[in-house]
């Protein structure tokens, strides 16, 4: 995952969309920062991982 992110980068891949954000209509706050926060780990990692910093 990488590490420093620049302002244009988090707005691009942690801002959820309107598909994602129904995702978390039947959730409680607390599973849904949690949720939000897995599905949009996922999705970048699974792009290739934005840059290699194991």
């Amino acid at each position: 995952m990488k590490r420093d992110w620049e302002i244009s980068e988090l707005q691009e891949y942690w801002t959820l969309q309107p598909l994602e954000l129904q995702l978390l209509e039947n959730r409680n706050d607390e599973n849904g920062l949690g949720f939000a926060l897995l599905l949009k780990f996922f999705q970048i990692e699974d792009q290739g991982g934005m840059g290699s910093g194991c």
